[in-house]
């Protein structure tokens, strides 16, 4: 988000020049923000903001609740939950490197679309700016929750048109085996293991079509 704070000085600058203040964030499959952190300065690199953050620090020590491992549709070896990002972001047991992020993108980008505030430079106190983010994120996932009981084409704060969607139906997978025979906690073996499984087990058919295209 643009920023231009009185007396600024350089760690707000990113790598276009602009002043900036990072919005950090996740989200769940309904492109609702689940957890956010504002006001990293802009010179500062994600990872570096990732590491400093609160949620990396209850991460790496065991401090959220999490599901335990557990097998994939399919799958032989037992995985644990999650979280997708990019490839600005270090590779861990919970943290896997996937173009599934685009739901995050999106997320950021229904976000701006319709918030066209954070399109625009911010003259405002820092804490003003923060403010005003944290409302326009607050209000996103009040209007995601206000339409989760209308069918899809009914969406109007996120229609289908304003997203980056396959448009594909669901698929029934394999149901989930409990023969566990092995539980992994290295990020590369993890990753590793989920290759395996999405070009084997955990295969749908379009997924081709889409990574080829």
């Amino acid at each position: 988000m643009q920023s231009n704070f009185a007396n600024a000085d350089a760690d707000w600058l990113n790598y276009k020049g602009d002043f900036s203040m990072v919005l950090l964030g996740m989200c769940d499959s309904k492109y609702k923000f689940t957890y956010v952190s504002i006001g990293g300065r802009g010179r500062r690199h994600d990872a570096g903001l990732w590491r400093e953050c609160d949620l990396h620090h209850a991460l790496v020590n065991g401090q959220l609740p999490l599901p335990a491992p557990r097998l994939l549709p399919g799958g032989w070896v037992a995985t644990p939950p999650t979280i997708i990002a990019d490839g600005a972001f270090p590779l861990g047991p919970n943290l896997m490197i996937s173009r599934a992020r685009r739901t995050i993108e999106n997320a950021f980008g229904i976000l701006s679309a319709r918030w066209r505030v954070l399109r625009r430079t911010f003259i405002a106190k820092e804490a003003t700016a923060r403010a005003i983010i944290q409302a326009c994120v607050v209000l996103h996932n009040y209007l995601i929750l206000n339409q989760e009981n209308v069918p899809p084409h009914q969406y109007w704060y996120a229609p289908p048109n304003i997203r980056d969607v396959p448009g594909i139906a669901e698929h029934q997978l394999p149901p989930v085996r409990f023969d566990v025979q092995e539980e992994l906690d290295d990020g590369d073996l993890i990753r590793e293991h989920l290759v395996d499984y999405f070009v084997g087990p955990g295969s749908v058919p379009w997924q081709w079509q889409h990574m080829n295209g």
